[in-house]
């Protein structure tokens, strides 16, 4: 069945899609009836022959302020119904209107409340090891997003031992590096499991600049680091519920009394 139900009507087009057209012929139309030349058809049908002069005089100027008074109140009415202009050259909303509630949360403990949001028009794209195919997700058809280790280590760093030689040496040095596999909990409680790619932007109330966290199956970090350097996103999880639970951790970590740290005895001179 042909549904028309999303088919644009021309007044859902705009106040000026259908107005436009007969602001423009009333002028010219007006004229043509309000001051007839000749013995055209349409002079002899409006104002007959046999009329008075000061009667068609009159007869002319009523012609002329009602297509006034139309024109007029079809170029009000649409001027009000017009939406506001916009500034180009004016500050842009830094909030969007497709973020939802939750908070994202670190590997140190770091934990970010606000708006959370994807890349516009895109979604949550997983392998699911379950049935073994790629799938899709939009945003708002999940509850909960876990990142979860499957494998980390150092990484030795080697380079080339001479240009144009194929013989690689170790430099000493080594780099964290780990892989994860992500669960993600849907609204309706099923999960999905495997490895994501996605980027993930949290508005902090609304206000302020977003931060963006990447969702990707492996990581690396600087050379130098250790494991505990590399920090990754650890839950995102939306929903008012999640939302008002990170508030009380947070506010619960403000309260708590700072950790003294171990001072050294001053040697004595």
């Amino acid at each position: 069945m042909d549904d028309r139900s999303n088919v644009r009507r021309p007044a859902d087009a705009g106040p000026l899609a259908w107005r436009s057209p007969f602001m423009i012929l009333v002028p010219p139309v007006g004229i043509w009836f309000a001051f007839p030349r000749g013995k055209s058809f349409i002079s002899r049908a409006v104002v007959p022959p046999r009329v008075g002069l000061m009667w068609r005089f009159q007869v002319h100027v009523l012609r002329c302020g009602l297509i006034l008074t139309i024109w007029a109140l079809a170029l009000g009415h649409s001027h009000a119904d017009e939406p506001p202009a916009l500034n180009p050259f004016g500050k842009s909303s830094n909030v969007r209107d497709d973020a939802l509630a939750g908070y994202c949360e670190l590997s140190d403990g770091t934990l970010q409340v606000g708006g959370i949001y994807l890349t516009r028009d895109s979604r949550l794209k997983i392998y699911d090891e379950t049935l073994e195919r790629q799938r899709e997700i939009p945003l708002s058809a999940v509850r909960r997003i876990e990142g979860l280790v499957h494998k980390e280590w150092l990484e030795k760093e080697w380079r080339f031992r001479e240009n144009a030689n194929d013989e690689k040496v170790y430099t000493g040095r080594n780099y964290p590096s780990r892989e994860y596999v992500h669960e993600i909990t849907l609204l309706d409680g099923r999960k999905v499991r495997g490895p994501l790619s996605a980027i993930v932007y949290v508005q902090p109330d609304g206000q302020g600049q977003a931060e963006r966290f990447l969702l990707h199956k492996r990581d690396k970090g600087p050379v130098g680091a250790d494991l505990k350097s590399l920090t990754y996103v650890r839950v995102v999880e939306l929903g008012d519920e999640a939302v008002a639970a990170a508030r009380q951790r947070q506010k619960e970590a403000k309260s708590a009394p700072p950790t003294k740290a171990a001072t050294t005895p001053r040697p004595n001179r």
